[in-house]
């Protein structure tokens, strides 16, 4: 007999697996499809159907003129206007509600209306998200390292930016748009130290080119140093014979926790420490994650300390430098490097922080001499010669870039980033121009990715099918409404987008064709229209065979 649990866990898995999709597509099909039935309405064209879905009707109901249906293939939808088949001759007395028999400027509204449609529910979907507010991080600084631009002009580690030029700043990317549109220009910038005072900073960021592939900026305002991340609190422990590992912990321990305050980068682990006096009890809490990287443990220590102490003396120190993991079968495990090991040098190169190691093993050129690789373990310095391999890997936008390898992974948490909080435009106003604002910003970068696309600057594997906004729709709507709202406005953005492209069978294929009558006063031929139907249809049946692949590829971990 199935238990009521087993039940409720099916309707729940059902729900939560389910509902996002369905809401999801078929809010955006039916705005979409609403947009051609009031404009076509609204010009005296006969709609003879409206359907959310495609192939066999499962349910549906005649009102006036119009047949409203659901159907088997929820991927899409359509409406059906009478007298929209050229090849099919109309009596002179329904021409008056015939849709190919309008003017030309009220069959160009009419399939314009969908994509806009699109484009105005994106600007409310938006507006809705500055009102419920939604996740973004606080104006805090990382770490700065002293021999940057930043460090000299006056930034310092753990500093909160407070205002620019005397406008308040609420969030870091409302700080780093500054930044970045503000080349050359001289900006005042006032931060709360973390003793409690406030300083002002003069910077001027200087122009480079932008290394973020979706900036609509092809050049953009910098200052060397200035970022938002900090070592985390991830340690290392060097030595067995330490406080530290006497005590239980072990390499890649996150600390979380020291006696009742949250610590979420190094420096806070530090100053925990030093703030340890002789004859007091020092409590922490730690994660402790498997080689899966899920489910971390959760770890409670005590520590009496028996003198003035710090990370050094109890024996623990950053853990970034320290290796999770060593890959079966790599270079490195067949030159005899080991997990835990903490790495020091390579090719006598002193290394600092794990984008050093990744820079100087990526430099390798085949055919060079194996690399150096210093390490300590225990304590103990050793050196081991490697060999990198070349391999496909993913880039930061999705295209594959040949680098070299030797099979190693640090520390599970390499960096820290402000907390979050919950930020709200302050007024119904606010919300409809950021509402706008982001609707702008988004058709302008679903354009960009097109062009990026088509230069192949960008990979095509990030086209994406049915089965990723299925599992976007399921992972927004599990992180809360607001991402949820967020992510369907950015889909009716490339709704929008997509079809305005020429492809015949879209939208943007129809106004083309009417582009063309404009301009020489005449339709297309029937003939044409049909040549260029059939290629657009092969088109887009391409790419969304294509978009199913990549989407296959991700669930199979395929490469190609």
């Amino acid at each position: 007999m199935v238990s009521m649990d087993a039940i409720q866990n099916s309707i729940s898995w059902v729900f939560s697996n389910t509902v996002p999709f369905v809401v999801l597509l078929g809010l955006l099909i039916f705005v979409h499809e609403l947009g051609h039935f009031l404009v076509a309405k609204y010009f005296k064209v006969r709609v003879e159907v409206f359907s959310m879905g495609f192939g066999k009707k499962l349910f549906q109901y005649k009102y006036g003129d119009t047949v409203y249906c659901l159907s088997l293939i929820p991927l899409g939808g359509y409406i059906k206007l009478f007298g929209d088949d050229p090849r099919v001759e109309i009596s002179p007395e329904l021409k008056k509600i015939s849709f190919l028999h309008k003017p030309l400027g009220q069959r160009i509204a009419v399939v314009l209306a969908g994509p806009l449609m699109n484009f105005f529910f994106a600007i409310f979907l938006f507006a809705a998200v500055g009102l419920l507010g939604e996740h973004s991080l606080y104006p805090f600084l990382g770490d700065i390292d002293p021999k940057s631009s930043a460090f000299e002009a006056g930034f310092r580690s753990g500093d909160k930016v407070v205002r620019v030029n005397a406008k308040e700043v609420l969030a870091w990317k409302q700080f780093n748009d500054i930044i970045e549109g503000n080349a050359g220009n001289e900006l005042r910038v006032e931060v709360a130290r973390a003793s409690g005072e406030n300083s002002l900073v003069q910077i001027k960021p200087e122009l480079k080119e932008s290394r973020d592939l979706l900036s609509l900026r092809s050049k953009v305002g910098t200052v060397d140093g200035l970022t938002n991340l900090s070592q985390s609190s991830a340690i290392g422990v060097p030595n067995n014979n330490s406080p530290a590992f006497s005590l239980g912990l072990r390499s890649h321990d996150i600390f979380t926790h020291i006696n009742g305050k949250e610590v979420t980068n190094w420096r806070e682990v530090s100053a925990a420490f030093e703030q340890g006096l002789s004859g007091a009890e020092i409590e922490f809490s730690l994660d402790r994650y498997p080689q899966s990287l899920e489910n971390p443990e959760h770890l409670k220590f005590k520590w009496s300390v028996t003198r003035n102490t710090n990370v050094s003396t109890f024996g623990i120190e950053p853990g970034e430098l320290y290796l999770f993991r060593v890959v079966e079968g790599s270079p490195a495990e067949k030159a005899g490097i080991k997990a835990n090991d903490r790495l020091s040098a390579i090719n006598s190169v002193k290394v600092l922080r794990w984008m050093d190691i990744l820079g100087l093993v990526k430099s390798y050129q085949e055919g060079q001499p194996p690399i150096k690789v210093s390490l300590l373990r225990n304590g103990e310095p050793l050196d081991f010669l490697v060999t990198p391999l070349s391999s496909e890997l993913p880039g930061a936008q999705g295209q594959q870039e040949k680098r070299y390898t030797i099979g190693i992974s640090p520390t599970p948490m390499l960096d820290s980033v402000p907390n979050f909080f919950w930020l709200k435009t302050p007024s119904l106003g606010a919300a409809v121009v950021y509402g706008w604002e982001q609707s702008i910003l988004w058709t302008q970068t679903t354009f960009l990715v097109f062009a990026k696309i088509f230069q192949a600057k960008i990979s095509p594997r990030n086209i994406g099918g049915i089965i990723s906004i299925h599992q976007a729709a399921k992972k927004t709507y599990d992180f809360g409404i607001s991402l949820f709202v967020k992510m369907m406005g950015i889909l009716s953005i490339n709704l929008f987008v997509m079809n305005l492209l020429p492809i015949p069978v879209l939208d943007g294929g129809h106004l083309f064709f009417y582009l063309i009558e404009a301009i020489k006063g005449t339709p297309v031929s029937l003939r044409k229209m049909e040549i260029a139907t059939q290629v657009g249809l092969f088109i887009l049946v391409g790419l969304m065979v294509f978009a199913l692949f990549n989407d296959l590829s991700l669930v199979f971990k395929l490469n190609w």
